[in-house]
């Protein structure tokens, strides 16, 4: 394991020197970030940097030469700063801050696109970050207590009057020059060697617990079926915590399709045994929207289950598996940038109908 996070954390200068533009930004908000710890005058400097770094990785992503990414990231730190200023300095409603998150959001969702593209198997390239994210995470947990010895015996011992959060710096210090850049490492490192573990987790105690959790959801079904009581507020809920587990887990299973004949078996007939859960899970939000409207959240639903559609039939033709980011920023951009369609708007329309009925009674 130790060689592993050496070849995650020292082996990457290939994938790091592609980002060094993204890099130094990070530097620079981390020097910020560390003036601004306990004031908090240059929030918004702050804030307009990080939306910066977002649109720097993107065109970092697109753009390998150094001379060709100046332009457009002296563009991103222009648009990134405007839009910052339309929310710190203006009374925008929260449409404005919808825009925005949809824009960044689709934007980071087409640049994950872009770099799965490596892999020609999507099973593949999501088993590789899976590997690399537990490599992170372990090197991550060693590096926090490591931290928090450094900070507890110097504050004890340097700063015993307790007026120096050292942790808290040194947290701000680990997460940018740390833990964002080994995340960059992991979405870009394809071919990794599998971890032993990884085939534990997912066919031993992932895929377990989603059987199990299946099952125990066809049972509820079946109590509402005897005793025709509507469905719980919470049923949708948990039936999008499951699924949202699910469908990944089922994906990382096809990597140890060749070596299990129990996994291929249970691969073949799972899919059909999700038609009946999504099913509930439209009549749960259905029942909701009729009777109380469509509100921002109910909206975010429909836009998840149609995500979940749209995976349940990507599924089904895995070479086109890495076409689920182009439908997930199409949802994205409807949801958070359309006119008329977006959540925003059809929650206020339906909300005011509601209203305008509810008051002519």
């Amino acid at each position: 394991m130790i060689e592993k996070i050496k070849k995650l954390i020292g082996n990457n200068k290939d994938i790091l020197g592609s980002y060094k533009f993204t890099l130094i930004l990070l530097l620079v908000n981390t020097i910020i970030a560390l003036i601004d710890y306990e004031n908090g005058d240059i929030t918004e400097l702050l804030t307009a940097l990080l939306l910066s770094n977002v649109l720097f990785f993107t065109v970092e992503t697109f753009i390998k030469e150094n001379k060709k990414k100046i332009l457009p990231c002296l563009g991103s730190i222009l648009v990134s700063a405007g839009i910052n200023h339309i929310l710190y300095e203006t009374d925008s409603t929260y449409r404005v801050p919808f825009l925005a998150l949809g824009f960044y959001l689709s934007i980071f969702i087409m640049t994950i696109y872009k770099i799965s593209k490596k892999e020609e198997n999507f099973n593949k390239y999501l088993l590789d970050i899976f590997n690399n994210n537990i490599i992170l995470a372990i090197s991550s947990i060693i590096i926090e207590f490591g931290l928090l010895f450094i900070s507890i015996v110097t504050e004890e011992l340097l700063f015993s009057n307790g007026y120096f959060d050292l942790i808290g710096r040194l947290e701000i210090i680990f997460f940018f020059l740390f833990v964002i850049p080994g995340e960059i490492i992991c979405l870009n490192k394809t071919n990794t060697e599998e971890l032993k573990i990884s085939k534990l987790l997912i066919c031993y105690i992932l895929l377990p617990i989603v059987l199990f959790s299946e099952l125990i959801m066809y049972i509820y079904f079946f109590k509402i079926l005897f005793t025709w009581t509507m469905p719980e507020n919470a049923l949708f809920t948990f039936i999008t915590i499951l699924i949202v587990m699910a469908f990944p887990t089922i994906i990382l299973t096809y990597n140890y399709e060749k070596d299990s004949k129990f996994i291929k078996t249970i691969n073949k007939w799972i899919k059909y045994s999700f038609i009946p859960i999504m099913i509930m899970q439209l009549v749960s939000i259905s029942i909701r929207i009729f009777d109380h409207g469509v509100t921002i959240s109910r909206y975010f639903g429909i836009m998840i289950m149609a995500f979940e559609v749209v995976t349940f039939i990507l599924m089904y033709r895995r070479k086109y598996l890495h076409n689920i980011f182009i439908y997930a920023t199409i949802l994205v951009v409807i949801a958070f940038i359309i006119p008329f369609i977006n959540s925003v708007a059809i929650s206020r329309a339906s909300q005011i109908n509601r209203l305008t009925s509810i008051y002519k009674e």
